[in-house]
């Protein structure tokens, strides 16, 4: 489950995972004026050896890279080869690379992570090589620094110039048994619902929504330190923050969490359902719902104003 797509827009150029498989394996650049592209990993020895596809270097991109002071950076792994160690569980190496972007050469990768797939135990056995929650999330760059959420159990601090691990802080992952429940909700996409978010740093703390993850945490931003954890929200994803509250989503809900404590401030509930993830502007929060569009007040969770669509015999199914 790749994930929400959001390439990096730098220049004159447009950088994003790419591929023609449901999960991309390289990463391009596109002229922005013409679309045509003007590198890709593709081709990259040191990326991947297409011929060879479980022999060497075989990397692919968990997310879509981020542009930054004249760097890209994204997550990618490099999976172990199935062949070669039938015995040991499979497991995913989670590296922070970092490219030139004008010709998508590797400056340098740091390992972050080296987790074993969740399979057979806690998963679906025609799944048992997948392992959904870990794709998608991009990496943060905030003042020399890049946070990693790898949706592995484990997020990071580099150094944004050579790549050094700063720290580290290991949370529960979510068992994947909860599968079961989802598809009864929601569908056979239920596990999509589970997007989560890159982390976002505010005011000394980092802000994390892994995808393999059953709430939301903070960190301090600087030394990883756990200040607080809220587990009985379970959101989709996240929208940004207002006033010191994080403001945060799911299928039907919307809520703010206060910066400092991950308290609750306020919680609306949509019975009809929230289409997308709503838009933050100035002190109003826009979100659709397959009804209409509502202007809420990011302070307070009133609805301030409701428009209908007006599509009759047709349904709004994002915003």
């Amino acid at each position: 489950i790749p994930g929400i797509y959001c390439p990096a827009l730098a220049g004159d150029r447009i950088f994003a995972r790419w591929g023609y498989d449901r999960c991309p394996t390289d990463v391009a650049a596109f002229d922005m004026s013409t679309g045509k592209p003007t590198w890709s990993s593709a081709l990259d020895r040191s990326w991947r050896q297409p011929a060879a596809p479980f022999r060497g270097e075989r990397t692919m991109p968990l997310n879509d890279p981020v542009a930054a002071d004249g760097r890209l950076y994204l997550l990618a792994f490099r999976p172990d080869d199935p062949e070669a160690n039938p015995s040991t569980p499979y497991s995913l190496p989670l590296f922070l690379v970092c490219l030139d972007p004008n010709t998508g050469s590797r400056i340098w990768r740091t390992l972050i992570a080296d987790e074993a797939l969740r399979g057979r135990a806690n998963w679906h056995p025609d799944d048992e090589l997948h392992d959904p929650a870990v794709y998608g999330n991009a990496v943060t760059a905030h003042e020399g620094a890049i946070y990693c959420a790898g949706n592995q159990g484990i997020v990071a601090r580099c150094d944004a110039r050579d790549g050094t691990l700063e720290w580290a802080h290991r949370y529960p992952r979510t068992r994947l048994a909860r599968k079961a429940a989802l598809v009864r909700d929601f569908g056979e996409g239920g596990h999509a619902i589970a997007w989560g978010a890159p982390p976002l740093v505010a005011d000394k703390r980092v802000i994390l929504m892994p995808r393999d993850y059953r709430g939301v945490f903070a960190l301090n931003a600087d030394t990883g330190r756990l200040l607080w954890q809220n587990a009985f929200m379970q959101p989709s994803g996240l929208i940004g923050i207002h006033g010191g509250a994080v403001l945060v989503y799911d299928r039907q809900t919307l809520a703010a969490l206060d910066l400092a404590t991950g308290a609750v401030r306020w919680f609306r509930h949509f019975e009809e359902g929230v289409c997308g993830r709503g838009q933050l502007i100035g002190s109003s929060l826009y979100v659709g719902t397959p009804n209409a569009l509502c202007r809420i007040d990011a302070d307070t969770g009133v609805v301030v104003e409701r428009m209908p669509w007006g599509v009759e015999g047709r349904t709004i199914h994002d915003f």
